[in-house]
């Protein structure tokens, strides 16, 4: 069980992380809850890093979905993906989740708003 932060910045965008606690396996881990019926998750920016010696694919879907925004990290990299004016739109009350191949020491930090549909 990982205890996900959510905090709201100064533009007014929600921040998901993983707050200090790395995902030590390969896993599938809800970074962003389901908005709920008649809304959907608008991602602005993702930060990714792996602090272990064992590299990793990190891959991010709309619950159950295809995946998208694959990134490999290798022993202590950091990858910043900024959709900036073309932010990320998924489906209609779908979780963010991120997918990770192999165990290692992956921490995130993703931008977001929840919005009508």
């Amino acid at each position: 069980m990982y205890t996900v932060l959510v905090t709201v910045t100064s533009s007014g965008l929600q921040r998901a992380s993983s707050n200090g606690t790395p995902i030590a396996s390969a896993a599938t881990t809800s970074v962003v809850a389901a908005p709920g019926a008649g809304r959907r998750l608008r991602v602005y920016k993702i930060i990714v890093s792996n602090g272990s010696a064992t590299a990793t694919w990190v891959h991010w879907k709309a619950n159950a979905g295809t995946l998208y925004y694959q990134e490999y990290l290798s022993q202590g990299a950091t990858v910043v993906i900024d959709l900036g004016d073309r932010p990320w739109d998924l489906t209609t009350n779908k979780a963010l989740e991120m997918v990770t191949s192999a165990a290692g020491s992956v921490e995130y930090t993703v931008e977001y708003d929840d919005r009508l549909v």
